[in-house]
Order: structure tokens, then sequence, then C-alpha cells
């Protein structure tokens, strides 16, 4: 009878913790929704719609030089581990 006893309080347990695991995802869920929520209502607010890139040709007040825009990219956007990289070169 001991070893049923135990097998019940391990499962009991067991069903506890997924109960509360269920509750707690489904909180940071809620929480993640009302934060969305409020952001979208800031950017909404200030005026962000979504669609800086569709209207810049007409903001510069001249077309977009495909070319001239890549190398802007490669310029100025570094790889997201370029600074790891040169961080490990240094210590050798």
């Amino acid at each position: 009878m001991n070893m049923l006893a135990t097998k019940l309080s391990a499962l009991s347990t067991g069903l506890m913790g997924c109960s509360l695991l269920t509750l707690s995802l489904q909180t940071a869920a809620d929480n993640g929704a009302v934060l969305d929520q409020r952001l979208a209502a800031v950017l909404a607010q200030q005026g962000f719609t979504g669609r800086i890139e569709s209207t810049l040709a007409h903001r510069l007040g001249r077309p977009l030089i495909p070319k001239l825009a890549n190398l802007g990219r490669l310029l100025w956007f570094d790889v997201a581990g370029g600074l790891h990289d040169f961080r490990r070169s240094r210590r050798k």
C-alpha cells in the first residue's frame, strides 16, 4: 500500500505542476497581448504607420538608386557577429 501512496503522491504533484505551468504560460501570453496593445497605441499616437520605406523616395524628393543603397548598407550595417569576432581577434 505504501508504494501505491507514493505513486499517487507523485502523480498528483506532477498534475499540480502541469496545471501551474499552464496557468503561468497563459498569464505570460496575456501580458504579451497587453504589451502589444500598449505599444500599438503609443506608435499610433506618435504617427508611426509602418510605411516608412514606401514613402522614402517621396520624402527624399528623388528615386532611390539600388546600387548606392546597397553600398550604404554594406558600409554602415555590420553583421551580427562582427563585433564579437573583433573582440576575439584582439585576445590572440
